[in-house]
């Protein structure tokens, strides 16, 4: 597992997403600490099992909502918690493993040696992701398209 970082950390939303989730969380944890999943109001048991695995892994945290908002929500509830303890950069992967945890820590890399960019991925192989785009510019993603930023494609 990763060194803790104080910055930096993985957030992972959740509904409903099975088992599936428990292969993504330890994904994850593999590469990059801390992660937090945010269930979000799940119904399929898998905040319960979240809880368990967490008991025993200080690297992991989990925040349930008791209903669901919807991923948004989830995401900026994630966000709000991790910036009221000091986090500055959260890095969001979907709980039912389509983004490869072996992805982390070169996004975490390449956001904290440019730290002002978001880092996004097109789910594309290179050159199309993963890409780094500056604060204040704005990201279209597309498959099969370049990834935009301040209207000029990369």
């Amino acid at each position: 597992m990763a060194e803790r970082s104080a910055t930096h950390l993985v957030l992972i939303p959740s509904y409903n997403p099975g088992a599936i989730v428990y292969e993504t969380v330890r994904g994850a944890r593999e590469f990059w600490d801390p992660v937090w999943v945010v269930v979000d109001g799940s119904t399929d048991g898998t905040a319960e099992g979240l809880r368990r695995l967490a008991e025993t892994d200080p690297g992991l945290r989990v925040l349930v909502l008791p209903k669901n908002r919807g991923k948004g929500a989830a995401v900026l509830h994630g966000i709000s918690a991790a910036a009221a303890v000091g986090y500055t950069h959260v890095l969001t992967m979907d709980s039912d493993a389509q983004h490869p945890a072996g992805c982390i820590p070169e996004f975490m890399r390449r956001s904290m040696t440019e730290p002002n960019s978001i880092p996004s991925n097109t789910r594309e192989p290179p050159p199309l992701g993963p890409s780094v785009v500056p604060v204040g510019e704005w990201v279209t993603l597309a498959p099969r398209e370049a990834v935009a930023y301040g209207g000029v494609p990369r």
